[in-house]
Protein backbone atom coordinates (compact mmCIF):
# COMPACT_ATOMS: atom_id res chain seq x y z
CA UNK A 1 0.00 0.00 0.00
CA UNK A 2 1.38 3.31 -0.97
CA UNK A 3 0.81 6.08 1.51
CA UNK A 4 2.71 9.20 2.39
CA UNK A 5 3.78 9.32 5.99
CA UNK A 6 5.36 12.21 7.76
CA UNK A 7 7.91 11.79 10.48
CA UNK A 8 6.66 12.44 14.03
CA UNK A 9 9.85 14.43 14.60
CA UNK A 10 9.57 18.16 13.85
CA UNK A 11 12.85 19.84 13.08
CA UNK A 12 13.43 22.70 15.58
CA UNK A 13 14.13 25.19 12.78
CA UNK A 14 10.82 24.39 11.10
CA UNK A 15 8.53 24.36 14.11
CA UNK A 16 7.78 28.11 13.92
CA UNK A 17 6.76 27.80 10.27
CA UNK A 18 4.50 24.87 11.12
CA UNK A 19 2.89 26.79 13.98
CA UNK A 20 2.39 29.83 11.74
CA UNK A 21 0.72 27.68 9.06
CA UNK A 22 -1.55 26.12 11.66
CA UNK A 23 -2.54 29.56 13.01
CA UNK A 24 -3.28 30.82 9.47
CA UNK A 25 -5.43 27.77 8.66
CA UNK A 26 -7.40 28.14 11.90
CA UNK A 27 -7.83 31.88 11.33
CA UNK A 28 -9.19 31.15 7.84
CA UNK A 29 -12.07 29.17 9.28
CA UNK A 30 -10.47 26.02 10.66
CA UNK A 31 -9.29 22.84 9.08
CA UNK A 32 -12.78 21.30 9.11
CA UNK A 33 -14.04 23.81 6.52
CA UNK A 34 -11.07 22.95 4.33
CA UNK A 35 -12.02 19.27 4.43
CA UNK A 36 -15.68 20.04 3.73
CA UNK A 37 -14.77 21.96 0.58
CA UNK A 38 -12.52 19.16 -0.68
CA UNK A 39 -15.11 16.45 -0.02
CA UNK A 40 -17.82 18.42 -1.86
CA UNK A 41 -15.81 18.35 -5.08
CA UNK A 42 -17.39 15.79 -7.46
CA UNK A 43 -15.39 12.62 -7.99
CA UNK A 44 -14.82 11.09 -11.42
CA UNK A 45 -14.13 7.44 -12.04
CA UNK A 46 -11.56 7.96 -14.77
CA UNK A 47 -10.64 4.40 -15.64
CA UNK A 48 -11.21 0.76 -14.78
CA UNK A 49 -8.39 -1.67 -15.56
CA UNK A 50 -8.47 -5.48 -15.34
CA UNK A 51 -5.59 -7.94 -15.32
CA UNK A 52 -5.62 -11.71 -14.90
CA UNK A 53 -2.30 -13.20 -13.82
CA UNK A 54 -2.41 -16.98 -14.38
CA UNK A 55 1.07 -17.48 -12.89
CA UNK A 56 0.23 -15.73 -9.61
CA UNK A 57 -3.35 -17.05 -9.78
CA UNK A 58 -4.86 -13.62 -9.18
CA UNK A 59 -7.22 -11.19 -10.81
CA UNK A 60 -6.71 -7.46 -10.30
CA UNK A 61 -9.17 -4.63 -10.81
CA UNK A 62 -7.92 -1.08 -10.64
CA UNK A 63 -10.13 1.98 -10.29
CA UNK A 64 -8.53 5.37 -10.99
CA UNK A 65 -10.33 8.35 -9.45
CA UNK A 66 -9.97 12.08 -10.06
CA UNK A 67 -9.04 12.65 -6.43
CA UNK A 68 -8.21 10.81 -3.21
CA UNK A 69 -11.01 8.53 -2.06
CA UNK A 70 -10.91 5.08 -0.48
CA UNK A 71 -14.25 3.34 -1.01
CA UNK A 72 -15.71 0.87 1.47
CA UNK A 73 -16.08 -2.55 -0.11
CA UNK A 74 -19.22 -4.55 0.80
CA UNK A 75 -20.18 -8.10 -0.06
CA UNK A 76 -23.49 -9.82 -0.71
CA UNK A 77 -23.57 -13.62 -0.38
CA UNK A 78 -26.13 -15.99 -1.86
CA UNK A 79 -26.84 -17.55 -5.24
CA UNK A 80 -25.47 -14.47 -7.02
CA UNK A 81 -22.57 -13.27 -4.83
CA UNK A 82 -21.41 -9.71 -5.40
CA UNK A 83 -18.94 -7.18 -4.11
CA UNK A 84 -19.83 -3.49 -4.36
CA UNK A 85 -18.82 0.00 -3.34
CA UNK A 86 -20.32 3.46 -3.71
CA UNK A 87 -18.63 6.72 -4.64
CA UNK A 88 -20.18 10.12 -3.89
CA UNK A 89 -20.57 12.87 -4.85
CA UNK A 90 -20.51 12.00 -8.54
CA UNK A 91 -22.32 14.22 -11.03
CA UNK A 92 -21.74 12.21 -14.21
CA UNK A 93 -20.35 8.96 -15.58
CA UNK A 94 -19.57 8.34 -19.24
CA UNK A 95 -17.78 4.98 -19.07
CA UNK A 96 -19.15 1.54 -19.89
CA UNK A 97 -22.04 0.23 -17.82
CA UNK A 98 -20.80 -3.36 -17.89
CA UNK A 99 -17.61 -5.21 -18.68
CA UNK A 100 -17.58 -9.03 -18.90
CA UNK A 101 -14.48 -10.56 -17.30
CA UNK A 102 -14.96 -14.37 -17.26
CA UNK A 103 -12.06 -14.93 -14.88
CA UNK A 104 -11.93 -17.73 -12.34
CA UNK A 105 -13.46 -15.52 -9.60
CA UNK A 106 -14.90 -12.41 -11.27
CA UNK A 107 -17.58 -12.57 -13.96
CA UNK A 108 -18.23 -8.88 -14.64
CA UNK A 109 -18.02 -5.29 -13.43
CA UNK A 110 -21.16 -3.16 -13.57
CA UNK A 111 -21.37 0.59 -12.96
CA UNK A 112 -24.58 2.52 -12.23
CA UNK A 113 -25.09 6.24 -11.72
CA UNK A 114 -27.86 7.08 -9.25
CA UNK A 115 -28.46 10.69 -10.34
CA UNK A 116 -30.88 11.78 -7.59
CA UNK A 117 -28.25 10.84 -4.97
CA UNK A 118 -25.15 11.82 -7.03
CA UNK A 119 -23.80 8.35 -6.23
CA UNK A 120 -21.96 5.89 -8.43
CA UNK A 121 -22.27 2.20 -7.53
CA UNK A 122 -19.67 -0.28 -8.75
CA UNK A 123 -20.72 -3.95 -8.60
CA UNK A 124 -18.43 -6.95 -9.10
CA UNK A 125 -20.25 -10.17 -9.96
CA UNK A 126 -18.42 -13.10 -8.37
CA UNK A 127 -18.40 -16.71 -9.60
CA UNK A 128 -20.74 -18.54 -7.17
CA UNK A 129 -18.89 -21.84 -7.66
CA UNK A 130 -15.62 -20.60 -6.16
CA UNK A 131 -14.34 -19.05 -2.95
CA UNK A 132 -12.05 -16.07 -3.10
CA UNK A 133 -10.28 -13.53 -0.94
CA UNK A 134 -9.94 -9.85 -1.74
CA UNK A 135 -7.00 -7.64 -0.86
CA UNK A 136 -7.57 -3.88 -1.04
CA UNK A 137 -4.79 -1.39 -1.71
CA UNK A 138 -4.85 2.35 -2.35
CA UNK A 139 -1.97 3.91 -4.27
CA UNK A 140 -2.22 7.50 -3.10
CA UNK A 141 -0.04 9.25 -5.69
CA UNK A 142 -2.14 7.74 -8.51
CA UNK A 143 -5.58 7.85 -6.82
CA UNK A 144 -5.76 4.13 -7.59
CA UNK A 145 -8.03 1.77 -5.66
CA UNK A 146 -6.72 -1.73 -6.40
CA UNK A 147 -8.50 -4.99 -5.66
CA UNK A 148 -6.49 -8.24 -5.87
CA UNK A 149 -8.66 -11.35 -5.94
CA UNK A 150 -7.26 -14.83 -5.31
CA UNK A 151 -8.62 -18.26 -4.49
CA UNK A 152 -9.19 -19.62 -1.01
CA UNK A 153 -7.99 -23.16 -0.38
Amino acid sequence: MSTSRSSPYIHPGRSMGLILCLVLVLAAGGSSSFRAQASDEPIRLQRIAYDRNATAQTEQLGFVFSRHIIPTLHKLAGDKPRLFFDIAPVTSYTGPEEKKLQGPWLRSVRVFLHEPENRLRVVLDVNPETSCSVEQTFVEDKNLFLLTISGVQ
